[in-house]
């Protein structure tokens, strides 16, 4: 750890130094590459970054500043904070000063001390830890945490005198465990937890009631490792009020701090106080002597199996040797990737060599949020796990399929998917589910399940067993049915062609909303007489229309239910029918795509007269004419119209979602009306949407507009950010009134990761599979010279450079060998195909 943290340091002056490197290594918020995964974040003005550190869901968060939460799904170890309110988790060092006192310094911004503002903090993420670093009056101060396979928290806290003489310091962690399925303390928590001392550090214990007949024992086990014959004494307690002096005292401003000295020490705590794990360790520190105490927090769910825990002691080399270990594990997995690498300079103002630390960073944004257990607060929601399997399984595809089997067990007997859903706290319990009909999840699944087969060929997944539940309203049931795979999707179809809106225009029924969940009101019954009027989403129907010909592939591929594809064809001309009359206005020789309907047709939204009386366009619908291939077996004259409405869209930051922007009171659209304008979907830039509009933009052939937007889109190229720099954002505010210009709602979990991996390979570099081989269909003027991608597709590795960047006609050789290509119209542009039986061993595509 010590080599460790002096390399960090020594990179980060080096950055701090030089104009030349800090360029090359440069991100927004004070943030720096320091390696292609290596991450430093300084000190940031707005928001704050995190990293997930996770095993199998489990996930330990750390942010800059400071804040570190644990949770599983809905399972809480350590609850989260923000915005200034007091952490659970906290560290602390302190150095003795002449009068007898410490001068304490905060590893943390979140518990940094008016006094100590002459101290240096650094973060730095590693793909296999978070380092915290503080350097104050001669003393590095650090903190090391990451979780193990076993789902164990560890955590390091670590001091080192980079001066001569000897200085008197003491190490001081704080936590406080929630071990709870919940978001927040409330005024029980403490009734129904407790902490008490052992003989080698902690043991947490919570009781939780799920309901009359689901009862839940928690432990969190804390154990230590440290050299005890260096220590001089170590004052211990389990009482929140013990640590910081009083129940209305805040930690900052604990007397024990400053004395080194808990007044009260106590061994055991319940009911009254919040019971929490908090110590301070008292040494010398010789001059450039280190030191430093390891901990590992172990979640139990039973007593016994906590006592056990509390006996098994910690090894002094065992967390050092894990994340060595990890580290050569990754090095290994980062090479078996999919690998994109673009020229160094050959992306106009674009930083190549950002760009490509920054993409090998979003791919490990979208592995993570495709086999998270939550992708947000508690629940994991069915189109977000989804839309990030189907760019993961481009790399990590035996991963992503256990993950859709956990999924698809999950899915309603009738065929209807959850919009989200959480893992049971325990066998036989009930997940919790949201049941709100948002009609659109199902088509991402057949989506996610398409591109499975078509990169891995593997239709064993197909024949695999999955479950159901049973959805009563709102109300989740038990079911005992199973099906395979392909039975499953096969009643997800149908579900939707239920859905078809056949007595007035053969379109997709919203229900109660599709992806733009935001604008929840199309669905809703003019009358009253049912739960569900006859509203429409386009961008949904234009999605199902891909889905019934992507379900008609695989009946075929598998000789199987010939009956279900004739009657998925018809369903597809009638939908292709639909679309064409009624999803097109016109005005004069101008027309709109238009974002959909009310019940009966009683409104229009994206049309030149919404209900608020204003012309409006709206992204997502004409992103998907394109996407869903309605722009090839339709009018292609409409490329004018998708091109002039995006162009309309165009702002700052990128094409918005919809313009203008949604007035408070304006009926018939939802909740969107809520958001302020210039956020989220309302009429801000929402990345996700803006990166559909550019996979359009790319297939249609308009490399330098798409490229243009995804300059705006990309979070390096911002001068200021309010979430993570280093991966992709949820979305860009602008809203001169209330002072927003760049700010974003999230980052991790948001599906413009996704999309992004997903235009760079099937745009850019276009590699295309489908069930019959793989198109290979760069993007006209690729926008990069020297670009290269390997990529397995059907367990054949393609390694393809491109060497152009001009329009000109592309020639292809394969293994050396030049082969015709043919020309897209719509894509402007040449390509190939490979088919399946030549997906064989490595082969080298070379495009000039």
């Amino acid at each position: 750890m010590k080599k460790k943290i002096e390399e960090f340091l020594k990179k980060i002056r080096e950055i701090e130094q030089s104009e030349d490197k800090r360029r090359a290594a440069a991100l927004p918020e004070n943030c720096y590459f320091l390696g292609d995964y290596d991450i430093a974040c300084l000190k940031r003005e707005i928001g704050d970054s995190r990293y997930p550190y996770s095993a199998d869901g489990f996930t330990l968060w750390a942010y800059s500043s400071g804040y570190i939460s644990v949770n599983e799904s809905t399972f809480y170890v350590i609850l989260p904070a923000s915005g200034g309110k007091e952490p659970f988790f906290t560290a602390f060092g302190g150095i003795k000063s002449d009068d007898g006192k410490y001068s304490p310094v905060s590893l943390f911004d979140t518990t940094a001390l008016p006094c100590d503002k002459n101290t240096a903090r650094y973060t730095v993420y590693t793909p296999e830890a978070a380092y915290y670093i503080a350097e104050q009056g001669g003393v590095i101060f650090a903190l090391r945490a990451f979780v193990t396979k076993n789902k164990e928290v560890c955590f390091t806290l670590y001091a080192q005198n980079t001066g001569k003489d000897k200085k008197e310091i003491y190490l001081s962690p704080y936590l406080n465990c929630l071990l709870k399925h919940d978001t927040a303390e409330c005024v029980e928590t403490n009734w129904f937890k407790e902490c008490k001392v052992t003989e080698n550090g902690y043991l947490f214990g919570s009781v939780e009631d799920l309901d009359r007949t689901t009862h839940l024992e928690n432990y969190g086990v804390i154990v230590k490792n440290c050299d005890e014959s260096r220590v001089k004494k170590t004052e211990r307690t389990t009482a929140r009020t013990a640590y910081t002096g009083g129940t209305n005292v805040p930690i900052i401003c604990a007397d024990c701090l400053r004395t080194g000295v808990i007044e009260k020490e106590k061994t055991n705590t319940r009911f009254t106080d919040a019971a929490v794990a908090a110590e301070i360790i008292k040494l010398t520190l010789g001059g450039g002597n280190d030191f430093k105490v390891d901990y590992k927090l172990t979640c139990a769910y039973s007593k016994s199996d906590a006592e056990k825990l509390c006996s098994i002691p910690l090894s002094a080399a065992e967390f050092d040797e894990y994340v060595a270990s990890a580290e050569k594990e990754n090095a290994k997995k980062n090479s078996d990737v999919t690998e994109m690498e673009f020229g160094e300079n050959s992306l106009g103002k674009l930083n190549g060599g950002v760009f490509n630390r920054f993409v090998k960073n979003v791919r490990r944004q979208v592995e993570f949020a495709a086999l998270a257990k939550n992708s947000g607060v508690s629940l994991l929601g069915v189109r977000d796990v989804f839309q990030q399997i189907e760019a993961a399984l481009m790399w990590n595809p035996t991963d992503c399929r256990a993950k859709i089997l956990e999924a698809m067990s999950f899915i309603g007997n009738d065929g209807r998917p959850p919009r989200q859903y959480s893992i049971p706290p325990k066998d036989g319990a009930l997940p919790r589910m949201d049941l709100r009909p948002f009609i659109d999840q199902g088509v991402w699944i057949i989506d996610a399940l398409y591109a499975y087969l078509g990169f891995t060929g593997d239709y064993s997944i197909l024949d695999e067993i999955c479950g159901y539940y049973e959805y009563k309203g709102y109300a989740v049931c038990a079911c005992d049915e199973k099906d395979s795979v392909l039975n499953h999707l096969i009643r997800i179809t149908d579900y939707m062609v239920d859905k078809i809106d056949r007595k007035y225009t053969g379109c997709l029924r919203v229900m109660y909303g599709d992806w733009n969940d935001a604008l929840d009101g199309l669905g809703v019954s003019l009358d009253g007489s049912e739960e569900y009027g006859s509203g429409v989403s386009v961008m949904a129907t234009l999605q199902f229309y891909n889905n019934l010909k992507q379900m008609c592939d695989i009946l075929h591929a598998v000789g199987k239910r010939d009956d279900l594809i004739g009657t998925y064809s018809a369903a597809r001309r009638t939908v292709r029918s639909g679309l064409e009359k009624y999803a097109i206005e016109a005005k004069g020789a101008e027309r709109k795509i238009l974002h959909g309907w009310g019940d009966k047709v009683s409104y229009k939204v994206g049309s030149y007269r919404d209900p608020d009386g204003a012309s409006r366009d709206g992204l997502t619908a004409n992103a998907f004419w394109v996407i869903s291939d309605m722009f090839r077996d339709g009018d292609e004259t409409l490329r004018e119209d998708i091109l002039a409405s995006m162009h309309r869209l165009d702002s700052k930051y990128g094409m918005k979602t919809f313009e203008p922007y949604f007035p408070l009171g304006m009926k018939g659209v939802g909740r969107i009306v809520n958001l302020p304008r210039g956020t989220a979907e309302n009429a801000a830039t929402y990345v996700h949407a803006t990166l559909f509009g550019i996979w359009a933009l790319f297939k249609m052939g308009e490399s330098d507009f798409a490229w243009e937007q995804l300059f705006k889109a990309l979070p390096i190229t911002h001068k200021s950010l309010s979430t993570t720099p280093f991966i992709m954002s949820n979305s860009y505010s602008y809203n001169e009134e209330y002072g927003l210009d760049g700010e974003s709602m999230s980052d991790w979990f948001t599906g413009s990761a996704n999309v992004l991996i997903k235009v760079l390979v099937r745009c850019v570099f276009g590699v295309n599979p489908d069930l019959g081989g793989v198109t290979v269909c760069p993007a006209r003027g690729i926008g990069s010279e020297n670009s290269r991608i390997k990529i397995k597709v059907k367990g054949a590795t393609l390694n393809i450079e491109s060497r152009c960047k001009s329009d000109k006609a592309k020639r292809f050789f394969v293994n050396g060998k030049e082969i015709p290509a043919e020309y897209d119209r719509f894509a402007r542009t040449e390509k190939i195909f490979i088919p399946n039986e030549k997906l064989v061993g490595n082969i080298d595509i070379r495009i000039e």
